[in-house]
């Protein structure tokens, strides 16, 4: 897709699979900043100045939608509400980094791993109610990575909250078996057995 310094010449619709967004540090360590689900847009960091601020790499394979800027940009100006949906888009992908950043920065791990179970499923399913398979794209370090944890922690996370009845856990697929235990432990729960 983009590296990060590349030029911005289109954003994209991820028809299928998944996309992760990242940053390296000067030591050639990443941080992933981002997941991108079916129907969701990459390529916004580009706007603010035509140029790519992290790199993309897909996590399976992946069908993208290609949409050049040029034609983005002609688009908008001639149909107003293309505009305005592409400004909704561009708002919800702030507002998900917003919270990206209050969640690691502030949240305890389980508090962090129940965030992203609900966010993950409610994005990639649309997911509201008890018994929802979530196939999670991503690795275990993937996900640790994302929430700034080790990937013991992750493992970790998913017995106890297997072991609460929350979730079951077979390879890349999460079950929600009790999502308003899982919205308890999201808010800060004190004990996962309390949440169950």
């Amino acid at each position: 897709m983009f590296a990060a310094g590349s030029a911005l010449k289109a954003i994209y619709v991820v028809r299928s699979g998944a996309i992760k967004s990242f940053v390296d540090d000067e030591d050639g360590n990443s941080q992933i900043l981002g997941f991108h689900l079916a129907g969701e847009v990459v390529g916004f960091d580009g706007l603010s100045d035509d140029r790519h601020r992290v790199h993309t790499s897909a996590l399976e394979k992946t069908s993208l939608c290609e949409v050049p800027i040029e034609r983005l940009m002609d688009l908008t100006a001639q149909i107003p509400s293309i505009q305005r949906q592409l400004l909704r888009i561009a708002s919800r992908e702030i507002g998900r980094d917003h919270d990206h950043m209050m969640i690691v920065g502030r949240q305890r791990a389980p508090v962090r791993m129940a965030l992203f179970l609900l966010d993950i499923g409610q994005r990639s399913q649309g997911c509201e109610a008890d018994g929802t398979d979530i196939r999670l794209l991503m690795s275990r370090y993937d996900i640790a990575n994302y929430l700034g944890l080790v990937v013991e922690t992750v493992s970790r996370l998913f017995t106890r909250f297997s072991e609460a009845g929350l979730i079951s856990v077979e390879r890349r697929v999460i079950r929600i078996l009790n999502r308003r235990g899982l919205l308890k432990v999201s808010h800060g729960a004190d004990e996962l057995e309390r949440a169950a």
